[in-house]
């Protein structure tokens, strides 16, 4: 059985040293010839800096701590396969994915899904997903009762959300809250809560239904049944993903951007005024002084960066919480195993397994199919389950393969296995988290030119994360505009 190794962006390490100096971004013409540090090189840096180059505002440098571009979209090389070991799709409902592919030149790359459900592995054994869920819950009674996903009781149970009186209370609540009071505690355990765990790595009683379903809070507070709701109307795949993997999108946003633009290996340790805006302090020893920035850092980083600056924004920051997860890759010979006709697996809490899904890669993307191995990627990490992090790699193979045995019968040793651990994990939206948001957003009105980006304020998923980006762009550019004028 062989391991693989991460697959690296290629990279040239440029760094500062000596004593500290103040660097002066050099002006390039733009916004009142004008310059942004864009802190952090995931997606929503990325976005961040494309837009403002593309915007013409001037001098754009984006500053990553790590070797490499993309934050969470990296890859792994299984046996000669590049593999998303970070999200491997983007949801096309928001359009925003699909846009900056477009306008990337991408368009063409853009694969979908083969057209197969996905299953729960629950009572006992895997069951299908029901159909006609909207944002998440049931539409009809025959569809969750054709899954089998919950006993009759739990069905009776759900039947009665077309009846009960609307009843929710003002201020955020929790998706567990909202679900159980409608549909009872089974269809929260066995369907919706597997679904946001997939999404979120997170406890459905503990996130904010405000933040995670703002759509059927909406609709109960019209007074609307949730059964009744219309699924979310699509043109198109669900999904989608690029065909040479997600980190095309990254090496396409970072070709956009000129030579000199990107530091790699260098961390922003400060952040300070300056008579024309800020000076960011770099682990390099430099200081480099800019007229705005935009802070594209996990949650806990931009609170440490903003300490000196706003000790209510640092607070409300330092209280996003983030879970760990990590991906497990197991690689199977031609014809070596049998799968289930479906792209994968949830996982439900209460069954206490170390799995939060399965995707069958080889299965769900028909591009992968290419020379006829089988190819299983699972999940594991999710709020308030940390105790494979004790786990070394290949202690957590095992225990994978154990489970997976155990929901498919696959019991054949791998041709070949990869680990990918993601410690900044996924940040959790807690109930309250959309006015905690609000409030961080407020208390950097006093701070003109400093912008947010990320996966911790309005979405997870990387149109949303673009989408941020592309805000806090407009928002840096904006206040550049505002004093040329």
């Amino acid at each position: 059985m062989a391991w693989a190794r991460r697959a690296e962006r290629p990279c040239r390490l440029q760094t500062g040293a000596g004593t500290i100096r103040t660097v002066t971004l050099p002006k390039t013409g733009g916004v009142g010839s004008s310059s942004v540090v864009v802190l952090g090189g995931g997606i929503s840096g990325l976005a961040a800096a494309h837009r403002l180059a593309t915007l013409g505002t001037g001098q754009v440098l984006v500053v990553e701590s790590s070797l490499r571009l993309g934050g969470k979209i990296s890859a792994v090389e299984l046996a000669g396969h590049f593999l998303d070991a970070g999200p491997d799709s983007f949801i096309t409902r928001n359009p925003a994915g699909t846009r900056l592919c477009a306008e990337l030149g991408l368009a063409g790359e853009l694969v979908a899904p083969a057209p197969l459900g996905a299953l729960l592995w629950v009572r006992g054994r895997l069951r299908p997903l029901p159909k006609d869920l909207a944002l998440g819950v049931p539409r009809q009674m025959s569809s969750l009762a054709a899954s089998g996903a919950v006993s009759p009781l739990g069905l009776a149970r759900a039947a009665l959300e077309g009846i009960l009186p609307i009843k929710i209370r003002q201020g955020d609540l929790s998706v567990g809250e909202l679900v159980r009071q409608r549909f009872g505690d089974e269809v929260f355990e066995a369907v919706v809560d597997p679904l946001l765990s997939g999404i979120y790595a997170g406890n459905a009683d503990r996130l904010s239904a405000e933040s995670v379903v703002p759509h059927l809070v909406e609709a109960l507070r019209r007074g609307r049944h949730l059964m009744s709701l219309d699924a979310p109307k699509t043109s198109g795949p669900a999904f989608l993903t690029l065909r040479g993997g997600l980190t095309q999108l990254v090496d396409a946003l970072a070709g956009t951007l000129p030579p000199g633009s990107i530091q790699l290996g260098v961390a922003a340790v400060g952040l300070s005024r300056a008579e024309a805006g800020y000076r960011v302090a770099l682990s390099s020893g430099e200081e480099v002084e800019t007229d705005a920035v935009v802070l594209a850092t996990p949650p806990s980083v931009t609170a440490s960066i903003l300490k000196s600056l706003s000790t209510p924004a640092d607070q409300l920051l330092s209280g996003i919480e983030s879970v760990p997860v990590a991906t497990v890759f197991l690689m199977y010979s031609p014809g070596r195993v049998t799968l289930p006709s479906a792209t994968g697996f949830l996982v439900p809490r209460r069954d206490a397994r170390l799995m939060v899904g399965c995707t069958f890669l080889s299965q769900k993307w028909p591009h992968l199919d290419g020379d006829g191995r089988t190819v299983i990627r699972c999940a594991v990490g999710r709020d308030g389950y940390s105790s494979w992090q004790g786990l070394d790699d290949g202690q957590l193979v095992r225990a994978v393969r154990t489970e997976l045995q155990e929901a498919t019968g696959i019991g054949e040793d791998p041709e070949a296995v990869a680990v990918h651990r993601h410690c900044d994990g996924m940040p959790q939206y807690r109930v309250g988290h959309k006015e905690r948001v609000e409030a961080i957003e407020a208390s950097l009105v006093a701070l003109p030119g400093l912008a947010l980006a990320g996966a911790a304020y309005h979405g997870v998923g990387l149109p949303a994360c673009i989408a941020s980006g592309r805000r806090a762009a407009d928002l840096a550019a904006g206040v550049l505009r505002t004093v040329a004028a």
